[in-house]
């Protein structure tokens, strides 16, 4: 019953991005990598106050354990930067759903900044500059309102019509407002 696949494809493929990899930092903020670069680079000079782990090898009840700072992070992979602390500390179900959530949260901001950035590039793509028109030009201008904004009639109750248009396409009669409730007297004593 139902469709079934017998491959699947990530999402980087599907929206054409390469893939990157994925670092969440103690805030919870995610940060991309999109060539493998060096743990000890990531680290920086916070690497004596947290390490890095793979989010691969997070299980319940076994021990966190850090990357090497000589090892390179692959693309596509996700990981965390956690303090020391909790270095070769058994995972409990509270700390791993913290984990869960805090990546979620981080890849669904960072997804709905990608988003942001694209409906503002496609934005900015999409403004159409009017043309200038002269004043000796008077029959282009007629054409261009004729053709842009639509063949507005002078005679009577053209501006109900313009009104109507303006809204959106509402009614041109114009609705009063009925309360549903008739208002409570109060009585005084």
């Amino acid at each position: 019953m139902g469709s079934c696949f017998s491959s699947s494809c990530s999402a980087a493929s599907t929206t054409g991005r390469s893939p990157t990899a994925k670092v969440i930092n103690a805030d919870g903020l995610l940060i991309e990598y999109s060539q493998p670069i060096q743990v000890s680079q990531i680290l920086g000079l916070n690497h004596r106050a947290f390490f890095l782990s793979n989010a691969d090898g997070l299980f319940y009840g076994h021990h966190i354990q850090a990357l090497d700072e000589t090892r390179f992070i692959e693309l596509g992979k996700l990981y965390f930067l956690l303090p020391v602390k909790r270095l070769n500390h058994p995972l409990t179900a509270a700390e791993m759903a913290a984990l869960a959530v805090s990546a979620n949260s981080a890849l669904s901001d960072a997804a709905l900044m990608r988003k942001k950035k694209r409906n503002s590039w496609r934005r900015r793509k999409g403004v159409q500059v009017l043309p200038v028109v002269t004043a000796l030009d008077s029959d282009g201008y007629e054409s261009f309102n004729e053709i842009s904004v639509g063949n507005w009639k002078t005679e009577k109750g053209s501006d109900e019509v313009k009104q109507r248009a303006l809204r959106g396409g509402e009614s041109a009669v114009k609705r009063h407002f009925r309360p549903s409730l008739d208002s409570i007297e109060e009585v005084y004593e």
